[in-house]
């Protein structure tokens, strides 16, 4: 029960708080585990949320900025909740 728990169950709920995929925060904690030990599993899903985020910014910001991308909602990007759907085009 323990190992449904700890491999299954929460990377499900950490990835969904910070909107990560799953498998990408159990990659995060193996990764952030070799290189730094302890301290690096500890930090490893901030450390993945902030490098994710930035990401996400710059690439949202340089396709609008060159004309390519178009304004979508946070809400929208990060699977949130936007109210009624009829107002988003």
């Amino acid at each position: 029960m323990n190992q449904i728990d700890a491999h299954v169950v929460q990377p499900l709920v950490m990835g969904q708080q910070v909107n990560i995929h799953p498998v990408m925060v159990i990659v995060t904690f193996l990764v952030m585990g070799k290189l730094f030990g302890f301290i690096g599993v500890l930090l490893a899903v901030p450390a993945a949320a902030v490098i994710i985020t930035l990401i996400d910014e710059f690439t949202v910001r340089s396709l609008i900025l060159s004309g390519q991308g178009e304004l979508i909602p946070d809400c929208v990007r990060f699977q949130g909740d936007c109210g009624d759907p009829k107002t988003i085009t």
